[in-house]
């Protein structure tokens, strides 16, 4: 998948996605890589539906939780074929 870091969900770590991230604001990362900035976990959520894709927190430490626009199924399909070889 274009535009995701080798691992960007470690393994053992559960994942927040979509309506189970906590925070109020989060960092958005969007599909290609770019920063789309801080925001309203509302606002970024409705960016998700719009596109027909999940948001997952990638990162929990400091101020901000760190979320990115991914197809979650198909990050994990992908992390799982990895982490197999």
């Amino acid at each position: 998948m274009d535009g995701i870091s080798p691992d960007p969900l470690p393994p053992g770590k559960p994942y927040r996605v979509n309506r189970n991230i906590r925070a109020q604001e989060v960092c958005v990362i969007g599909q290609q890589g770019q920063q789309l900035g801080i925001m309203p976990i509302a606002d970024a959520l409705n960016m998700t539906r719009a596109a027909g894709i999940d948001l997952v927190e990638i990162e929990r430490k400091g101020k901000l939780p760190v979320c990115r626009l991914v197809d979650f199924g198909m990050l994990r399909y992908e992390l799982a074929k990895k982490r197999k070889k």
